[in-house]
């Protein structure tokens, strides 16, 4: 028999709903009665990652192998509801990091992501 895992989707929207995210790039959010903060340095000891650290290229001046490999980052590992013509740096840092075959820096990619999810997009997402 195949468990499912414990999903907590009360807990999740309150998470997002009052987050606030500092100017030192981490999170600060509440659920239930209890105050969590967020920052790269407690994500990569939570996730067991390492720590690494990239501006915007047009679609249209790529060559056509990091077209391909755009829309790959843009609709699959970043995926947006907006049509993306501009390779943001995270595009581009993952970008690069998936052609050298190194290592993503996911701990930013998910503050980062989490960031323009609520704050660029909060009404979208009935989160505020």
């Amino acid at each position: 028999m195949t468990k499912f895992p414990v999903l907590h989707e009360e807990q999740v929207r309150e998470f997002y709903y009052n987050v606030e995210f500092v100017e030192d790039d981490s999170l600060h959010t509440w659920v239930g009665n209890k105050s969590l903060y967020l920052d790269e340095e407690l994500l990569e000891k939570i996730l067991e990652l390492p720590d690494m650290h990239c501006a915007g290229v047009q679609k249209k001046i790529m060559k056509g192998e990091y077209q391909l490999l755009f829309e790959f980052v843009n609709k699959v590992l970043l995926p947006r509801t907006e049509k993306h013509i501009m390779a943001s740096s995270t595009d581009l840092f993952v970008m690069e990091s998936l052609c050298k075959f190194e290592p993503l820096n996911l701990l930013a990619l998910v503050l980062e992501h989490m960031y323009k999810t609520v704050i660029e997009h909060k009404g979208k997402h009935r989160m505020g």
